[in-house]
């Protein structure tokens, strides 16, 4: 008797259901227990009789040499005394312990993508079977639908694996470079309510003025870049500073120099007096300085009362002085 298409995928779906209901049946429930087999007694040996001990005349010992003594060593020597280890700072042991675990993530990533890989190259094979394709048959129909329902839902648990320890590894980076940009907590809260009140504002005026990336991808690459991106937030004078040439060498020249010299404590000798040198970018006397935002950010605690500059505020900005 032969069956039609719709009935097959109605017994799949029925089987399917009972497959997901049915509880897990305890392994080894049906065994028979094994007794323990109890070990034979030893039964007691014989002590052996103790005879009086044979007495033998000792041999004579030849005399033997002394060892010479090998010459002191001079305690003053320093080739003689071990080298001290370099003792590592709490961050650099902070980031070593990083960049291992990053590193053990990677590799499985990379493993984890593989097997998606090949799921989806199997997904795609079979992908539209019909029960005909079975020669009707609806045993070997259903196992090919669980099969699939298994493939896809390990492709989907893998993906979501992943991106949810790409995000932890992000944030735990993120924190990582804050605390060492910033000593005291309260610096530590200003800088991530900074980036969170004006962070994607500041981020997307970024991909209108800087398409190719330049300066979120050198940020990136600097260990305190909290400390660039906060004055780069709240400082006009030195986001016009950076962004006075928008060619992407250029620029990037412009921002290393200024991350430099802001991070070895030079903060105004780049921006004040090569800005006015070379230069037009001059903010109106009656602007205050204004936060862009990449993260999450918050007002500085030392301009408090300053207004906060909307994305509308820096698009118009920049729009004016297209070349600095």
């Amino acid at each position: 008797m032969s069956i039609s298409t719709e009935q097959a995928e109605k017994m799949v779906e029925e089987k399917m259901a009972r497959e997901s209901a049915e509880p897990a049946q305890p392994e080894d429930s049906d065994k028979p227990t094994e007794q323990p087999v109890p070990e034979p007694k030893e039964e007691p040996k014989e002590e052996p009789k103790h005879e009086d001990p044979v007495v033998e005349p000792a041999p004579k010992e030849e005399p033997k040499e002394e060892p010479k003594a090998e010459p002191e060593k001079d305690e003053k020597n320093p080739e003689d005394k071990p080298k001290p280890k370099r003792k590592y700072t709490h961050e650099e042991r902070v980031a070593h312990a990083f960049s291992i675990e990053k590193q053990k993530r990677k590799e499985q990533h990379a493993k984890d993508r593989a097997r998606i890989k090949e799921l989806e190259d199997e997904l795609a094979k079979y992908k539209g079977l019909r029960l005909e394709d079975f020669q009707n048959n609806v045993e070997n129909y259903t196992d090919y639908r669980l099969k699939e329902r298994d493939m896809q839902a390990e492709v989907k648990q893998t993906q979501e694996r992943i991106e949810r320890e790409e995000a932890e590894e992000m944030a735990r980076e993120t924190e990582r470079r804050v605390n060492l940009s910033f000593e005291t907590q309260e610096e530590r809260d200003d800088y991530n309510d900074l980036i969170a009140e004006n962070g994607q504002a500041f981020l997307e005026a970024l991909h209108e003025h800087d398409p190719k990336g330049v300066v979120l991808d050198y940020l990136n690459s600097v260990e305190r870049y909290p400390i660039v991106l906060r004055e780069l937030m709240t400082n006009p004078k030195s986001l016009g500073y950076v962004f006075r040439d928008k060619d992407p060498a250029i620029l990037r020249i412009n921002l290393h120099n200024f991350a430099k010299d802001l991070l070895d404590g030079k903060k105004d000798a780049p921006v004040v007096e090569k800005q006015t040198e070379q230069s037009t970018i001059q903010p109106k006397p009656e602007v205050k300085p204004a936060i862009p935002v990449i993260g999450k950010q918050v007002t500085t605690s030392s301009a408090p009362a300053e207004p906060v500059h909307d994305r509308a505020y820096w698009n118009n900005y920049l729009r004016q002085h297209p070349r600095g």
